[in-house]
């Protein structure tokens, strides 16, 4: 299981369910650094660290944030890790602080690009839709791999039914003369809240479409961006599709799911890793027809 700093506690300190507590560890809310209504930021003599779903705790979210985030980060994306803990009152998930100095949205990335250039802020959420990549002025701001981490992060959100990758639920990493060589990505929920309603309705659910894509498509179901990375001149241009097919269908969800059991203790549902590992294959069979 992938660390966040956190693990050396869980070994001593762990509840019969997988909750930390906290004590050990001197995890302390920060004054005033409350994030959105549900996330804290935290101080501790190992590091800094977010609290999220403190009195908003919900199994199919934190399912969701645990497992994903250690499957990114396998899969080479520099995500934040979550793990399950507790203050002895509430329930809750602890994550690493992955904003760094050399960190930045990608929804300020974004706005300083078209500052800078003109272009407008759709044409650059729809950069991997341009015939011509190599002639744009957006392409300057990306290396190679930042390009190729940025499309890997769309398949593994479509194949993980995670809709939410809007500009504030990643950053780019930047390097000394402010080019974007990589990604960092955070926040999984909407996978655990789509695979639930999946779970109790079916395939054909209304949460089904929308999802964030950089090809200026708008109600976006998994399949439509499945489709469009496989078609894209500019996705080809950049990455081996039948290679990306191969590393998404080698991903074991089930493996993942029992590593951060023997781990932790906290146990994932297991209908949850069903969907993500049948959903998994599936994206897999697509990219590689």
């Amino acid at each position: 299981m992938f660390d966040n700093g956190l693990l050396k506690f869980y070994k001593y300190r762990a509840y019969r369910d997988g909750f930390l507590d906290t004590t050990e560890a001197r995890i302390r809310e920060d004054a005033g650094a409350r994030v959105f209504d549900n996330t804290v930021k935290c101080s501790s003599p190992i590091g800094n660290f977010y609290k999220k779903f403190k009195h908003f705790f919900s199994k199919e979210t934190a399912d969701a944030e645990i497992l994903l985030s250690q499957i990114y980060y396998g899969a080479g994306l520099n995500s934040t890790i979550y793990t399950p803990a507790s203050d002895g009152n509430d329930l809750f998930l602890l994550c690493n602080d992955i904003s760094k100095q050399n960190t930045i949205k990608a929804k300020d990335f974004h706005q300083l690009i078209s500052l800078e250039t003109g272009c407008s802020e759709a044409e650059i959420k729809s950069i991997m839709a341009n015939p011509n990549p190599s002639g744009s002025d957006i392409v300057k701001y990306f290396s190679q791999r930042a390009l190729a981490q940025k499309i890997k992060t769309r398949v593994l959100d479509a194949a993980t039914l995670n809709p939410d990758r809007q500009e504030s639920n990643y950053f780019y990493v930047l390097d000394e003369s402010g080019k974007a060589v990589d990604v960092a990505t955070l926040d999984y929920e909407r996978s655990g809240i789509e695979a639930t309603n999946k779970i109790a309705f079916g395939s054909h659910t209304t949460l089904n479409s929308g999802y964030q894509n950089d090809f200026g498509l708008t109600h976006a179901t998994p399949v439509a961006v499945i489709d469009a990375v496989k078609h894209s001149e500019f996705v080809n241009s950049v990455i081996d599709v039948p290679s990306l097919a191969e590393e998404i269908g080698s991903i074991d969800v089930r493996e993942v799911s029992l590593d951060v059991a023997r781990t932790t203790g906290y146990v994932v549902e297991p209908k949850y890793v069903d969907i993500l590992s049948r959903s998994l294959d599936r994206t897999a069979e697509m990219l590689g027809k």
